[in-house]
């Protein structure tokens, strides 16, 4: 028990109690009145308060599922406790909680990127942060950077043959889509990419591309093309990847593990880049001692070495367990 009165605990998800009631976060299963932080699927369960952006893209990757609303900095009410929703810069619509004294970051990074905003630090006296990359050996490069270097591998290879950049479905895959269209690219498409891409696009964004087997892609397949498909497309003998290949084509796969991981003998690839919407190890800390909480808490990933690392810079930090 937190000296305000507040507890913080992991049960059906990340659970602030304090004497009006219980918030629920990313739980694992429906709760009513509970919040969600954003659409990857191992967050999004229907039913919560989120962004109306997550609320949307909810329902494309859930159909006939629902939620309730909530824009950035409007306060909310769940389970009795008041909160308020900040971006998370994770993915496009991502939200942080802030409730009771307690901010929980969900996914989230600091970094700016070309379809999502950034993680800016909240004054708190309890961090509830996400660990994915808080092993010191996930200190990853700012995500303009990368971005940057894939645009010139990507231009590059496009002078002799198709190139495939393999990511996952949400985020990632939009930032490519943003950087290729940067470029004057209009990449083709997976299915899912595109539909997703849709609701980018409804809620502001101008992303162009061509969803596979439509008109248009078949159009741009007539040359060199450019392709954002998931990372199993890229998979050894997949049919995609074998069709690019013969081509004359190129292939890369991106995502934050390639900082440490290689993924060469998995993947039909020449080029991989640690592109991720995750803070790394670095900015972790750094958020840490910016949010100035009394206590850390970490969470979702390499939570008991991120403590460790924040306790050596004289921050009270634990492992939520």
């Amino acid at each position: 028990m937190l000296s305000s009165g507040v507890s913080v605990r992991l049960g059906n998800g990340i659970e602030v109690e304090t004497p009006d009631g219980i918030l629920v976060m990313d739980p694992g299963r429906a709760a009513p009145g509970s919040v969600v932080t954003h659409a990857h699927l191992d967050h999004l369960t229907p039913g919560a308060h989120m962004t109306p952006a997550t609320l949307d893209l909810l329902r494309i990757r859930k159909p006939g599922a629902d939620g309730l609303a909530l824009g950035y900095g409007v306060e909310g009410r769940s389970g009795g406790v008041p909160f308020r929703l900040h971006d998370a810069g994770h993915v496009f619509g991502s939200a942080m909680v802030e409730a009771a004294g307690v901010l929980y970051t969900g996914d989230f990074n600091p970094h700016d990127g070309l379809t999502c905003g950034r993680a800016r630090p909240v004054k708190c006296d309890v961090l509830v942060t996400e660990s994915t990359y808080g092993d010191p050996r996930f200190d990853l490069p700012p995500k303009p950077l990368v971005l940057e270097s894939v645009e010139r591998w990507m231009l590059r290879k496009l002078l002799k043959g198709p190139v495939a950049l393999g990511a996952y479905q949400l985020g990632r895959a939009q930032e490519l889509i943003a950087l290729a269209n940067r470029s004057g690219i209009v990449p083709v498409v997976s299915g899912d990419i595109g539909g997703l891409s849709a609701v980018y696009n409804a809620h502001g964004h101008d992303l162009a591309f061509a969803v596979m087997g439509s008109p248009k892609a078949q159009d741009l397949e007539s040359g060199n093309a450019l392709y954002v498909v998931p990372r199993a497309y890229l998979k050894k003998g997949h049919d995609f990847a074998r069709k690019v290949r013969a081509g004359g084509g190129a292939a890369a796969y991106l995502s934050g593990w390639c900082h440490v991981y290689q993924y060469f003998e998995a993947y039909d690839i020449e080029a991989q880049f640690s592109l991720s919407d995750h803070a790394g190890f670095r900015d972790l800390l750094a958020f840490a001692e910016a949010c100035a909480p009394r206590q850390v808490l970490t969470t979702h990933g390499a939570a008991k070495a991120l403590a460790r690392e924040l306790r050596k810079r004289g921050i009270r930090a634990e492992p939520l367990e």
